[in-house]
């Protein structure tokens, strides 16, 4: 084959074309690795409002990683407005279905537990699925006041007082002001019959400023009230309007011929014989 000029020029052409490909190729691998060594450093981003916050790259180089991570914040979203939804609906089914879904979206969302046990017992006087739920909010938060509190509430309601007990004390060890537990534990050393332990606890409730167990006190006479007003006691006048009413629903009973306790669930007056409501003591 005779070489001419015009077949050496062709031949130039086709090896500088080639030459240019694998520039490019070589280019292309160059940025590419570069941009992957950029990825495992810890590069520094302004926000919104002008802070400088750090961003670790590491785990948005692991896509499964960071899927996983953004799928959890939704469905702990979503669980949240579940039970939020819980807690606004009227209806004692709805609110379970939306503590249910709450749940199946968060396990470890122990408000759903709390709350689905409070319809359950307040709603539906199913004490037993009400106990637990408090017992799966203890067994994922074991020193939670309000699982404790809210179990001896019930237990109260089914008449098993030691029990109730046991859990107003576990209330009162994770949180020693709760003046609710120390009030419902007297109630229930007075179903008891315990007149002793009833005064000590109702006496440590008021001192901690349960108004329930300060009426209490006053109405029984453990708290002397003086007609005239004390310079170091600005709320001892709204005391003694806390025992007039209370003096008013005694004679409210006395002519209407209800024999009325005072619920230590709710702090209301109900009658011993028929049950009617005889509203709050100090709404008369």
């Amino acid at each position: 084959m005779k070489i001419t000029s015009e077949n050496a020029l062709v031949v130039f052409g086709t090896i500088f074309a080639i030459m240019i490909v694998f520039a490019v190729i070589a280019t292309l691998f160059k940025t590419l690795f570069a941009a992957a060594n950029k990825n495992k450093e810890t590069s520094e981003v302004k926000d919104v409002a002008g802070s400088t916050q750090s961003i670790d790259t590491d785990n948005m180089s692991n896509p499964f990683s960071f899927v996983i991570t953004k799928a959890k914040e939704t469905m702990e979203k979503d669980a949240e407005q579940h039970l939020n939804q819980g807690d606004r609906e009227n209806d004692p089914d709805r609110k379970i279905a939306a503590y249910e879904m709450a749940i199946k979206l968060q396990p470890d969302l122990i408000e759903a537990y709390i709350n689905m046990g409070l319809t359950y017992d307040n709603m539906k006087n199913d004490f037993v699925r009400a106990l637990q739920c408090y017992e799966k909010a203890l067994s994922i938060k074991p020193n939670s006041n309000d699982a404790h509190f809210n179990m001896g509430c019930t237990y109260a309601r089914m008449k098993e007082f030691d029990k109730a007990i046991a859990c107003y004390e576990n209330a009162i060890k994770y949180n020693p002001h709760d003046f609710e537990a120390y009030w419902y534990m007297g109630c229930c050393y007075r179903d008891k019959g315990d007149e002793e332990n009833q005064i000590k606890w109702v006496k440590t409730a008021a001192e901690l400023g349960d108004e329930k167990a300060q009426s209490w006190l006053l109405d029984k006479g453990f708290i002397k009230v003086s007609v005239k007003k004390p310079e170091n006691d600005p709320r001892k006048f709204e005391r003694e309007l806390i025992l007039s009413q209370l003096k008013a629903a005694e004679e409210r009973a006395k002519l209407c011929g209800h024999d009325w306790v005072m619920s230590h669930q709710d702090g209301r007056l109900y009658c011993s014989k028929c049950g009617e409501d005889g509203g709050s003591p100090w709404d008369c």
